[in-house]
Formats: structure tokens, sequence, C-alpha cells
């Protein structure tokens, strides 16, 4: 059963000669950055405020569609912390939303406005109480990251059905959001938000991945395997 996974960069796919009507096509959102933290001195004293975790990116997928062998697919794929949604074919088809970046005291919010057959939300930022949130579930049923503390790396939140939540760390400076992993897949997770002067973390980037059954023979079944779990 081939996949082709599509990366950030990609804008259009073109339909192999061995495709048939029986398919999975999942479109999922990048995450979203992790907000920066800030440092202000007042009067002889020192306030910090901490940023919130970006948001998790939603997965979106449509099943069994029709193509023409050789047909060439516009396509978009959300880079990280770009707030683009991913989509395939068009964006009233397949699109999964990006996860939204975090700012100072702010989380972001999860992918949650996508199109398709099934969605899979993504979960929220963590919030900055004492310290840089986690990242957001990635293509997760709302999965949260979790708060920071100043000094502690904290994990992202579950993500859910799809996946296991992105990654993000609070505390002193948000690192880079990890992916979440699915039962097949990959979801895409936010950054975690950055305490005193520093930055928030990076998010996964957003990607496609199309499942289908070969039509050239000796591939399978002839049937689409259930994959409620494959979100790119």
């Amino acid at each position: 059963m081939p996949t082709i996974t599509l990366p950030p960069g990609t804008t259009s796919w073109t339909v192999p000669s061995d495709w048939s009507s029986v398919n999975t096509i999942a479109c999922t959102g990048p995450g979203g950055t992790g907000g920066p933290g800030t440092r202000t001195e007042v009067y002889g004293g020192v306030i910090e405020f901490a940023g919130g975790g970006g948001g998790g990116g939603q997965c979106a997928q449509v099943f069994d569609q029709t193509l023409t062998p050789g047909a060439i697919i516009p396509v978009q794929i959300g880079a990280a912390g770009s707030q683009n949604d991913t989509w395939w074919s068009s964006a009233t088809l397949c699109r999964g939303q990006a996860g939204m970046n975090g700012l100072t005291l702010v989380p972001g919010q999860g992918g949650s406005d996508g199109v398709g057959t099934t969605l899979f939300n993504g979960g929220v930022g963590g919030d900055q109480n004492g310290g840089g949130g986690g990242g957001g579930g990635a293509g997760g049923a709302g999965g949260a990251g979790l708060a920071g503390s100043i000094g502690t790396p904290t994990a992202g939140g579950a993500g859910g059905v799809a996946g296991t939540g992105g990654a993000g760390t609070g505390g002193v400076g948000g690192a880079p959001g990890r992916a979440g992993l699915a039962a097949s897949g990959i979801g895409c997770g936010g950054g975690g938000g950055g305490s005193s002067e520093t930055a928030g973390g990076a998010a996964t980037a957003g990607q496609i991945v199309i499942t289908y059954v070969s039509s050239g023979g000796g591939g399978g079944s002839g049937e689409r395997e259930v994959q409620t779990g494959v979100c790119g």
C-alpha cells in the first residue's frame, strides 16, 4: 500500500500511474511558535512575563478520491509557525488549520476550523504561569500544553485520539516543538513559550500524507484499511 508524504514547500502533486479510488489523504496544519518572554525594569524592580505555548495543528482527512493518473493537484503545506493552513486540491475539500502562535502572556489556539470527512483538532498551547507554557497537542482532540515553571521544562499536552501531543518545553526559553506521534503518521505540535527575555520555541511544520491501494496488482486486497490515526 504506497504512502507518499509531501513536505513543506511542495506546491503541486502528480497523481501516480497506479492510482486507485481506494485511498486516504491527510492534511495537517503546522504548529504555532511559542510566545516570547519579556523582562522589564520598573522603579528599580524587575517584572518578568512568560510566553504562552503555540497551538497544535489540526489534521483533516478525506477518503477514496477518484483521480486521473498524471493529473497535477495543487497543494499548500504550512511552514512551522507560519499560521498558514495545509490543504490538498482546494481549501474547501481537505484543509487542516494551522495552530496559532503564542504571544507574551497569551497561548496560541489549536487548529479547529478545517475541512474534511474526519477532523482531529490541535490542542491549545499551555498557559504562562511561572514560566513558558508547553506546546499544544498535535492533531488530536484538544490536548492542551501544560504550564511551565521557571527553569523547568514542561512537556506539551496529550493530543487526544490521533496523537500523543506536540512537544514544546516551558521554563527558561521555549525548546523546539516535537512532532506528536500518531497511530500512523505524525501530528504537528506547537512550540513552548519562553520565559524572561527568551524567545519561544519553534513548532513543527505541516505536511500531507497520501496512502492508496495500488491498481497495479499484488499490492493488497483492493480495500482501504481503517486508518483513522493517519494524520500527517
